[in-house]
Protein backbone atom coordinates (compact mmCIF):
# COMPACT_ATOMS: atom_id res chain seq x y z
CA UNK A 1 0.00 0.00 0.00
CA UNK A 2 1.39 3.35 -1.32
CA UNK A 3 0.86 6.05 1.70
CA UNK A 4 -1.30 8.93 1.82
CA UNK A 5 -1.07 12.52 2.77
CA UNK A 6 -3.83 14.41 4.06
CA UNK A 7 -3.18 18.28 5.42
CA UNK A 8 -3.14 19.05 8.99
CA UNK A 9 -6.98 20.69 9.11
CA UNK A 10 -8.30 16.98 8.30
CA UNK A 11 -10.53 14.84 10.75
CA UNK A 12 -12.03 12.28 8.34
CA UNK A 13 -9.18 9.98 6.96
CA UNK A 14 -12.11 7.61 4.69
CA UNK A 15 -12.18 10.04 1.53
CA UNK A 16 -9.26 9.60 -1.23
CA UNK A 17 -6.36 11.65 -1.36
CA UNK A 18 -2.95 12.33 -2.94
CA UNK A 19 -0.28 9.21 -2.49
CA UNK A 20 3.31 9.55 -1.96
CA UNK A 21 3.53 7.79 -5.01
CA UNK A 22 7.47 8.09 -4.86
CA UNK A 23 8.10 7.05 -1.63
CA UNK A 24 11.91 5.79 -0.57
CA UNK A 25 11.42 3.99 2.10
CA UNK A 26 8.70 3.53 4.99
CA UNK A 27 8.78 1.90 8.37
CA UNK A 28 5.84 1.44 10.78
CA UNK A 29 6.56 0.29 14.57
CA UNK A 30 3.93 -0.57 17.23
CA UNK A 31 5.08 -1.71 20.88
CA UNK A 32 2.76 -3.45 22.85
CA UNK A 33 1.34 0.11 25.26
CA UNK A 34 3.85 2.11 23.78
CA UNK A 35 5.12 3.83 20.62
CA UNK A 36 3.39 3.58 17.67
CA UNK A 37 5.28 5.68 14.57
CA UNK A 38 6.22 5.94 11.44
CA UNK A 39 9.25 6.44 10.00
CA UNK A 40 9.75 7.32 6.22
CA UNK A 41 12.41 8.65 3.74
CA UNK A 42 11.22 10.71 0.52
CA UNK A 43 12.51 12.36 -2.63
CA UNK A 44 12.34 16.25 -3.12
CA UNK A 45 11.36 15.81 -6.55
CA UNK A 46 8.34 13.22 -5.12
CA UNK A 47 4.87 13.76 -6.06
CA UNK A 48 3.28 16.36 -3.18
CA UNK A 49 6.72 16.72 -2.01
CA UNK A 50 5.19 20.21 -1.09
CA UNK A 51 2.66 19.18 0.67
CA UNK A 52 4.61 17.56 3.50
CA UNK A 53 5.11 20.09 6.89
CA UNK A 54 4.94 19.61 10.25
CA UNK A 55 1.80 18.57 11.55
CA UNK A 56 -0.27 17.00 8.00
CA UNK A 57 -0.56 13.54 8.22
CA UNK A 58 0.72 10.34 6.35
CA UNK A 59 -2.02 7.68 6.38
CA UNK A 60 -0.52 4.01 6.31
CA UNK A 61 -1.23 0.49 7.02
CA UNK A 62 0.35 -0.91 10.10
CA UNK A 63 -0.33 -4.75 9.75
CA UNK A 64 -0.77 -7.31 7.62
CA UNK A 65 -4.78 -6.87 7.92
CA UNK A 66 -4.92 -4.23 5.82
CA UNK A 67 -5.91 -1.15 8.11
CA UNK A 68 -4.99 1.83 7.95
CA UNK A 69 -3.93 4.49 10.56
CA UNK A 70 -3.14 8.08 10.41
CA UNK A 71 0.23 9.58 11.83
CA UNK A 72 0.90 13.34 12.44
CA UNK A 73 4.26 14.49 11.37
CA UNK A 74 6.33 15.95 13.81
CA UNK A 75 10.02 15.58 12.67
CA UNK A 76 11.47 16.70 8.92
CA UNK A 77 14.90 16.30 8.54
CA UNK A 78 16.06 17.17 5.13
CA UNK A 79 19.18 16.64 3.31
CA UNK A 80 19.95 17.29 -1.14
CA UNK A 81 18.28 14.68 -1.79
CA UNK A 82 15.48 13.61 0.37
CA UNK A 83 13.50 14.25 3.73
CA UNK A 84 13.28 11.93 6.74
CA UNK A 85 9.92 12.37 8.11
CA UNK A 86 8.49 10.96 11.37
CA UNK A 87 5.40 10.72 12.60
CA UNK A 88 3.60 9.84 15.51
CA UNK A 89 -0.54 7.89 15.64
CA UNK A 90 -2.56 10.81 15.61
CA UNK A 91 -4.58 9.66 18.73
CA UNK A 92 -1.06 9.48 20.78
CA UNK A 93 -0.26 13.15 19.71
CA UNK A 94 -3.26 14.29 21.07
CA UNK A 95 -2.96 12.28 23.85
CA UNK A 96 0.22 13.32 24.97
CA UNK A 97 -0.62 16.84 25.22
CA UNK A 98 -4.34 16.79 26.87
CA UNK A 99 -4.11 17.33 30.49
CA UNK A 100 -6.28 15.34 33.26
CA UNK A 101 -7.62 16.92 35.94
CA UNK A 102 -6.69 15.75 39.18
CA UNK A 103 -8.87 12.85 41.15
CA UNK A 104 -10.30 12.85 44.77
CA UNK A 105 -8.98 10.54 46.11
CA UNK A 106 -10.66 7.31 46.72
CA UNK A 107 -11.56 4.15 44.06
CA UNK A 108 -12.78 4.30 40.75
CA UNK A 109 -13.84 1.62 38.07
CA UNK A 110 -12.09 1.81 34.65
CA UNK A 111 -15.36 2.58 33.01
CA UNK A 112 -15.52 5.70 35.08
CA UNK A 113 -12.43 6.75 34.18
CA UNK A 114 -13.05 6.17 30.80
CA UNK A 115 -16.25 8.50 31.31
CA UNK A 116 -14.22 11.04 32.73
CA UNK A 117 -11.70 11.35 29.87
CA UNK A 118 -14.51 11.43 27.35
CA UNK A 119 -15.97 14.38 29.07
CA UNK A 120 -12.53 16.07 29.18
CA UNK A 121 -11.82 15.31 25.65
CA UNK A 122 -15.31 16.79 24.41
CA UNK A 123 -14.28 19.62 25.96
CA UNK A 124 -11.01 19.59 24.50
CA UNK A 125 -12.34 19.17 21.23
CA UNK A 126 -14.84 21.81 21.24
CA UNK A 127 -11.52 24.12 21.39
CA UNK A 128 -9.66 22.06 19.05
CA UNK A 129 -12.40 20.53 16.33
CA UNK A 130 -9.19 18.36 14.87
CA UNK A 131 -8.32 17.24 17.69
CA UNK A 132 -11.70 14.47 18.58
CA UNK A 133 -10.95 11.70 20.54
CA UNK A 134 -13.30 9.09 21.85
CA UNK A 135 -12.27 6.17 24.86
CA UNK A 136 -13.22 3.12 25.53
CA UNK A 137 -13.03 -0.47 27.32
CA UNK A 138 -14.28 -3.81 28.56
CA UNK A 139 -12.23 -4.06 31.88
CA UNK A 140 -14.43 -3.62 34.90
CA UNK A 141 -12.04 -3.81 38.00
CA UNK A 142 -11.36 -0.58 40.33
CA UNK A 143 -8.10 0.94 42.07
CA UNK A 144 -6.93 3.17 43.93
CA UNK A 145 -5.91 7.08 43.29
CA UNK A 146 -4.64 9.85 44.71
CA UNK A 147 -4.99 13.44 44.36
CA UNK A 148 -1.17 13.86 42.64
CA UNK A 149 -1.74 11.83 39.15
CA UNK A 150 0.41 11.97 36.20
CA UNK A 151 -0.23 15.75 34.38
CA UNK A 152 -1.29 14.01 30.58
CA UNK A 153 -3.88 11.33 29.64
CA UNK A 154 -1.39 9.07 27.97
CA UNK A 155 0.84 8.74 30.94
CA UNK A 156 -2.11 8.60 32.72
CA UNK A 157 -3.25 5.40 30.92
CA UNK A 158 0.05 3.51 30.31
CA UNK A 159 2.71 5.50 32.11
CA UNK A 160 5.40 3.52 33.81
CA UNK A 161 4.65 4.84 37.38
CA UNK A 162 0.85 5.12 38.70
CA UNK A 163 -0.64 4.65 35.84
CA UNK A 164 -4.23 2.42 35.05
CA UNK A 165 -1.88 -0.31 33.59
CA UNK A 166 0.67 0.22 36.19
CA UNK A 167 -2.14 -0.29 39.55
CA UNK A 168 -3.91 -3.10 37.30
CA UNK A 169 -1.26 -5.18 36.37
CA UNK A 170 -3.03 -5.52 33.28
CA UNK A 171 -4.53 -3.93 30.11
CA UNK A 172 -3.45 -3.38 26.77
CA UNK A 173 -4.04 -0.30 24.78
CA UNK A 174 -5.73 -0.31 21.18
CA UNK A 175 -5.57 2.61 18.77
CA UNK A 176 -8.07 3.42 15.71
CA UNK A 177 -8.03 6.57 14.14
CA UNK A 178 -10.16 8.45 16.31
CA UNK A 179 -10.02 6.58 19.30
CA UNK A 180 -8.35 4.46 22.24
CA UNK A 181 -9.53 1.61 24.02
CA UNK A 182 -7.94 -0.08 26.75
CA UNK A 183 -8.39 -4.13 26.61
CA UNK A 184 -8.29 -6.44 28.97
CA UNK A 185 -6.56 -8.17 26.08
CA UNK A 186 -5.80 -7.16 22.64
CA UNK A 187 -4.58 -10.12 20.96
CA UNK A 188 -5.61 -13.95 19.84
CA UNK A 189 -4.02 -17.28 20.11
CA UNK A 190 -3.47 -17.28 16.00
CA UNK A 191 -2.11 -21.30 15.81
CA UNK A 192 0.73 -19.89 14.26
CA UNK A 193 3.55 -21.90 14.28
CA UNK A 194 7.22 -20.65 13.88
CA UNK A 195 9.39 -23.11 13.37
CA UNK A 196 13.30 -23.89 12.39
CA UNK A 197 14.09 -24.86 8.73
CA UNK A 198 10.47 -24.01 7.61
CA UNK A 199 9.27 -19.99 7.86
CA UNK A 200 12.39 -18.42 10.17
CA UNK A 201 14.28 -15.78 7.91
CA UNK A 202 15.76 -14.50 10.80
CA UNK A 203 16.08 -14.79 14.74
CA UNK A 204 18.02 -12.78 17.48
CA UNK A 205 18.01 -13.16 21.09
CA UNK A 206 19.60 -11.69 23.93
CA UNK A 207 19.69 -12.53 27.67
CA UNK A 208 19.56 -9.68 30.43
CA UNK A 209 19.68 -10.17 34.28
CA UNK A 210 18.65 -6.17 34.63
CA UNK A 211 14.87 -7.27 35.95
CA UNK A 212 16.64 -10.37 38.05
CA UNK A 213 15.02 -8.80 41.49
CA UNK A 214 16.60 -10.94 44.81
CA UNK A 215 13.87 -8.83 47.23
CA UNK A 216 12.24 -5.52 47.06
CA UNK A 217 12.43 -2.82 49.39
CA UNK A 218 8.70 -1.37 50.34
CA UNK A 219 8.81 2.41 51.98
CA UNK A 220 5.83 4.65 52.97
CA UNK A 221 6.58 8.43 52.35
CA UNK A 222 5.51 11.37 54.74
CA UNK A 223 5.98 15.09 53.92
CA UNK A 224 8.40 13.39 51.27
CA UNK A 225 10.83 11.63 53.68
CA UNK A 226 10.67 7.42 54.15
CA UNK A 227 8.30 7.32 57.45
CA UNK A 228 7.99 3.68 57.31
CA UNK A 229 9.76 0.78 55.14
CA UNK A 230 10.55 -2.90 55.09
CA UNK A 231 12.87 -5.56 52.97
CA UNK A 232 11.59 -8.57 51.43
CA UNK A 233 14.30 -11.74 50.58
CA UNK A 234 13.96 -13.94 47.92
CA UNK A 235 15.35 -17.39 48.10
CA UNK A 236 17.30 -18.23 45.03
CA UNK A 237 18.42 -21.11 43.78
CA UNK A 238 21.72 -22.31 43.60
CA UNK A 239 21.66 -22.47 40.42
CA UNK A 240 21.63 -18.69 39.33
CA UNK A 241 23.57 -16.18 37.91
CA UNK A 242 22.19 -13.98 40.67
CA UNK A 243 23.26 -16.32 43.44
CA UNK A 244 26.10 -13.89 44.78
CA UNK A 245 24.93 -10.53 43.48
CA UNK A 246 22.27 -8.69 45.05
CA UNK A 247 19.55 -6.57 42.60
CA UNK A 248 16.82 -5.45 45.36
CA UNK A 249 13.72 -3.36 43.78
CA UNK A 250 12.43 0.02 45.35
CA UNK A 251 8.71 0.44 45.44
CA UNK A 252 7.43 3.61 46.91
CA UNK A 253 3.68 2.18 48.07
CA UNK A 254 2.49 5.34 49.55
CA UNK A 255 -0.35 5.35 47.53
CA UNK A 256 -1.83 1.94 48.64
CA UNK A 257 -3.19 3.56 51.68
CA UNK A 258 -5.89 5.85 52.67
CA UNK A 259 -4.39 7.22 55.47
CA UNK A 260 -1.27 7.39 57.09
CA UNK A 261 -0.51 4.41 59.03
CA UNK A 262 -0.69 4.08 62.80
CA UNK A 263 2.65 2.01 63.00
CA UNK A 264 5.23 -0.25 61.73
CA UNK A 265 2.84 -3.15 62.25
CA UNK A 266 -0.22 -1.16 60.12
CA UNK A 267 2.62 -0.33 57.43
CA UNK A 268 3.49 -4.20 57.48
CA UNK A 269 -0.09 -5.12 56.86
CA UNK A 270 -0.24 -3.54 53.35
CA UNK A 271 3.45 -4.09 52.80
CA UNK A 272 3.24 -7.78 52.75
CA UNK A 273 -0.12 -8.32 51.16
CA UNK A 274 1.33 -5.56 48.45
CA UNK A 275 4.65 -8.09 47.85
CA UNK A 276 2.35 -11.28 48.04
CA UNK A 277 0.05 -9.86 45.54
CA UNK A 278 3.30 -9.42 43.23
CA UNK A 279 4.94 -12.47 43.48
CA UNK A 280 1.80 -14.04 42.42
CA UNK A 281 1.14 -12.20 38.93
CA UNK A 282 5.31 -12.59 38.35
CA UNK A 283 8.23 -14.05 40.32
CA UNK A 284 10.31 -11.37 41.48
CA UNK A 285 13.33 -12.99 39.63
CA UNK A 286 13.35 -13.11 35.84
CA UNK A 287 16.19 -13.85 34.16
CA UNK A 288 15.16 -12.57 30.66
CA UNK A 289 15.24 -13.93 26.85
CA UNK A 290 14.27 -11.28 24.66
CA UNK A 291 13.73 -12.61 21.28
CA UNK A 292 13.36 -10.90 17.88
CA UNK A 293 11.94 -12.96 14.85
CA UNK A 294 11.79 -12.37 11.08
CA UNK A 295 9.61 -14.69 9.09
CA UNK A 296 7.01 -15.23 6.35
CA UNK A 297 4.08 -16.26 5.30
CA UNK A 298 4.09 -19.19 4.02
CA UNK A 299 0.90 -19.16 2.06
CA UNK A 300 2.29 -16.75 0.10
CA UNK A 301 4.95 -18.78 -1.30
CA UNK A 302 4.00 -20.92 -4.76
CA UNK A 303 4.65 -23.79 -3.16
CA UNK A 304 2.38 -23.42 -0.06
CA UNK A 305 -0.24 -21.57 -2.11
CA UNK A 306 -2.62 -24.23 -0.91
CA UNK A 307 -2.62 -23.21 2.59
CA UNK A 308 -5.34 -21.02 4.21
CA UNK A 309 -3.68 -17.07 4.61
CA UNK A 310 -2.89 -15.90 8.26
CA UNK A 311 -2.48 -13.17 10.16
CA UNK A 312 -0.57 -12.18 12.65
CA UNK A 313 -0.60 -8.90 14.68
CA UNK A 314 0.17 -7.03 17.98
CA UNK A 315 -0.27 -8.36 21.05
CA UNK A 316 -1.27 -12.19 19.50
CA UNK A 317 0.18 -15.22 20.60
CA UNK A 318 2.25 -17.29 18.52
CA UNK A 319 4.17 -20.26 18.90
CA UNK A 320 8.31 -20.05 18.48
CA UNK A 321 10.10 -23.55 17.82
CA UNK A 322 14.02 -22.97 17.59
CA UNK A 323 16.22 -25.72 19.20
CA UNK A 324 19.13 -23.75 19.36
CA UNK A 325 17.61 -21.24 20.90
CA UNK A 326 15.87 -23.79 23.24
CA UNK A 327 12.42 -22.40 22.42
CA UNK A 328 9.86 -24.27 21.88
CA UNK A 329 6.99 -22.25 23.63
CA UNK A 330 3.89 -20.02 22.93
CA UNK A 331 4.59 -15.95 23.07
CA UNK A 332 3.27 -12.95 22.73
CA UNK A 333 3.81 -10.01 19.81
CA UNK A 334 4.97 -7.48 21.71
CA UNK A 335 6.38 -5.70 18.66
CA UNK A 336 6.01 -5.09 15.10
CA UNK A 337 8.22 -3.59 12.61
CA UNK A 338 6.05 -3.02 9.04
CA UNK A 339 6.67 -1.86 5.33
CA UNK A 340 3.57 -0.79 4.15
CA UNK A 341 5.52 -0.74 0.76
CA UNK A 342 6.37 -4.50 0.41
CA UNK A 343 3.65 -4.88 2.90
CA UNK A 344 5.05 -7.15 5.13
CA UNK A 345 6.17 -7.74 8.48
CA UNK A 346 10.13 -6.36 8.89
CA UNK A 347 10.16 -7.98 12.15
CA UNK A 348 8.04 -9.12 14.95
CA UNK A 349 9.25 -9.01 18.61
CA UNK A 350 8.26 -11.28 21.34
CA UNK A 351 7.93 -11.37 24.97
CA UNK A 352 10.60 -12.09 27.07
CA UNK A 353 10.49 -15.73 27.82
CA UNK A 354 12.67 -18.32 29.78
CA UNK A 355 14.77 -20.80 27.94
CA UNK A 356 13.45 -23.91 28.79
CA UNK A 357 16.53 -25.96 28.70
CA UNK A 358 18.97 -24.25 30.74
CA UNK A 359 19.64 -24.73 34.35
CA UNK A 360 20.74 -21.47 35.22
CA UNK A 361 17.29 -20.10 34.34
CA UNK A 362 15.13 -23.09 35.48
CA UNK A 363 13.87 -22.74 39.23
CA UNK A 364 15.30 -19.38 39.23
CA UNK A 365 12.96 -18.55 42.17
CA UNK A 366 11.67 -20.75 45.10
CA UNK A 367 7.82 -20.54 46.16
CA UNK A 368 8.84 -19.04 49.93
CA UNK A 369 9.26 -15.66 50.36
CA UNK A 370 11.63 -14.80 53.65
CA UNK A 371 10.97 -11.61 55.80
CA UNK A 372 13.23 -9.91 57.55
Amino acid sequence: MIPKIFPSTTTNFTNAHGYLSDIMTCKVTEERNGAFNLEMEYPLSGARYEEIAEGCFIVATHDDSGTEQPFRVYSLDRNMKSVKIKARHRVQMILQNMPVRPYPQGTYTVPAVMTQLNSIASGWASAYPTCTVAFSTDMTQSMKYPKAIPAYVLPFIVGEKDSIVDKLKAGEVQYTANQLSLLSSRGTDTGIKIEYGKNISEITGQTSTGECYTGCFLYYLLNNRIKHSYVYYYNIGSATVMNDMPNIQEIDITNEFDEAPANLAAFRTVADAYAAKLKAKRPWANLYNNISVSWYELSKLPEYSYLPERHIGLCDLVTVSYPAFGLSKKAKVVKTVWDPLAERYEKIELESMKKSLHNTIRNLVTSTVRRM
